[in-house]
């Protein structure tokens, strides 16, 4: 079901509606759940603290993402086209939201930019 080598998830290859990462993932790999539709939540845990450009990308049904506390980067459009995501909290250890990240993520209602971000790229919550 996880494609891992040396800490990082690099494919989810299952079917579930809710994904646990397996503990021994550090970092979430690029296009991981790339195009992944039937997953609607996602629960992190402590130890993962990137998540790759494009992770998430066009997994139109997740809604909910748990435990981003210890993300300090989330790489360009890791979320683009998440169009049911509505549920989550960046962790205050982000210093950037890079470009694209949120590109039409057209369920967020409202979000807390953490104290610590100085730079939120072009096009970062673009058509929500």
């Amino acid at each position: 079901m996880f494609e891992i080598f040396e800490g990082v998830l690099n494919k989810y290859k299952g079917n579930e509606k809710e994904v646990i990462i397996p503990n021994e993932v550090k970092s979430i790999g690029e296009f991981a759940f790339y195009g992944c539709l039937e997953i609607t939540k996602v629960v992190l845990h402590s130890e993962i603290t990137s998540i790759g450009q494009f992770a998430f990308y066009g997994c139109e049904h997740l809604e909910i993402i748990e435990n981003l506390e210890n993300v300090s980067l989330i790489g360009s459009g890791a979320f683009s086209c998440c169009y049911s995501l509505y549920d989550f909290q960046l962790s205050n250890k982000l210093s950037v939201i890079n470009k694209s990240t949120f590109y039409r993520c057209r369920n967020i209602t409202s979000i807390t930019i953490p104290e610590f971000v100085s730079t939120i790229d072009r096009g970062a919550f673009g058509f929500c």
